[in-house]
């Protein structure tokens, strides 16, 4: 669905303000990486939900 690079395309053209991601304990293949060769951010951590089947973070990007 290009998930990863449809994030990375929004954070380098500026407009992500809070990042939520869902982490759940599935190997589905390698997957896009968010945070390579792109222009640093700062994520602050605003809150992390642990579920039975999936952690749930959210951050600030500052």
């Amino acid at each position: 669905m290009g998930g990863g690079a449809s994030i990375g395309s929004a954070f380098e053209a500026g407009l992500v303000d809070v990042l939520t991601l869902h982490l759940a304990p599935v190997v589905l293949g390698t997957g896009t990486p968010l945070f390579t060769g792109r222009a640093p951010r700062t994520l602050v951590r605003r809150n992390v939900i642990p579920t039975a089947t999936a952690t749930h973070l959210t951050y600030d990007v500052v």
